[in-house]
């Protein structure tokens, strides 16, 4: 298990450059993770909770809301004061949870306009994750096998509509085979699922794949997309093993859309400071997290493409 750090970074980042923005934060900052504990957002969270305590000069509270693929959460900081204390660590069903609810029809418990990104902050492929007894190498062979016994292989997700379910949809969808879909309330709780045999497979950012593979307690048998993993090199992916399906899970920092130009800056201006020292680079090295930072046009010329692609692939699958 690779040990975290993060907490014993001291970070000495200058605030001069604030001198013409807010008094921000002027309280303590709730970030708001809409999964449960164990997942690659809650790991993203407490890996800057730290530097930004200490860039900020106020107390970085951690509330995990899980509930509703991460609507739950998104809802709470969307209809939040828009003053820069409440903010949301999300994961890429984001952006698709406002379009599944009317493909549902349903009106959306939220749309994508009530929320502003401050930051992509990680970027990766899944691992898709067996336990070491299990019969299949490769995800080849579980697709294989599900061919002849449809809806009997199960795996786990953080929720329904969550990145793990979305991902898994889409390989089954490009494989033309079914899974039996069982969610739970996070990454981490599906996870343990897999460990206490509960469920056939699931899918874990390599950061939190690492804790179970390299401890002999899972078997990593594929990734689910992008380049290969400096954790895993020899890991192939989807479409490696046949399977027309690509899905990279990132995370992002996002606040209520009416948030203050300068408070929005003071965090962007903090979050690249946090990013450029090398210790916390070495710390989230060490914790498997792939630090892929987007600001400004770049994260929004990403956050547009994802949406646009995000929605079409919905529509391509159908309901989930």
């Amino acid at each position: 298990m690779r040990p975290f750090r993060f907490g014993l970074i001291g970070f000495a980042i200058l605030c001069s450059g604030f001198a013409s923005a807010s008094d921000y934060p002027t309280q303590q900052i709730t970030m708001i993770v809409p999964l449960a504990p164990g997942g690659l957002a809650d790991l993203v969270a407490r890996a800057i909770q730290t530097p930004l305590q200490s860039a900020l000069g106020k107390p970085v509270i951690i509330e995990n809301r899980p509930g509703g693929g991460g609507a739950v959460g998104a809802v709470a900081v969307a209809r939040s004061k828009p003053d820069g204390h409440t903010l949301l660590l999300a994961l890429s069903p984001t952006i698709a949870l406002p379009e599944m609810d009317r493909l549902d029809g349903k009106k959306p418990s939220y749309e994508l306009p009530e929320l502003t990104p401050i930051a992509r902050l990680t970027a990766e492929p899944f691992v898709i994750l067996v336990r070491p007894d299990a019969p299949w190498k490769s995800f080849a062979e579980v697709v294989e096998d599900a061919r002849k016994r449809p809806n009997a292989i199960s795996f786990a997700s953080s929720g329904t509509r969550g990145s793990i379910h979305f991902a898994v949809a889409l390989a089954a969808h490009a494989a033309n085979v079914d899974f039996l879909h069982v969610p739970y309330r996070g990454g981490g709780p599906a996870v343990t699922a897999l460990l206490s045999k509960d469920v056939d497979f699931t899918l874990a950012a390599p950061s939190v794949a690492a804790q179970f593979v390299d401890g002999g307690q899972l078997r990593a048998i594929a990734r689910s997309g992008g380049e290969p993993l400096k954790l895993y090199p020899k890991l192939t992916s989807f479409k490696e093993q046949g399977i027309d399906a690509e899905y990279t899970l990132w995370s992002a920092l996002y606040a209520p859309a009416a948030t203050p130009a300068d408070v929005q800056e003071k965090l962007k201006t903090t979050l690249r400071a946090i990013y450029a020292d090398p210790a916390f680079q070495k710390a989230a090295d060490g914790a498997g997290l792939d630090l892929k930072m987007l600001q400004g046009a770049d994260l929004k010329a990403f956050h547009d493409r994802e949406e646009v692609a995000t929605n079409k692939l919905i529509h391509i699958i159908g309901k989930i």
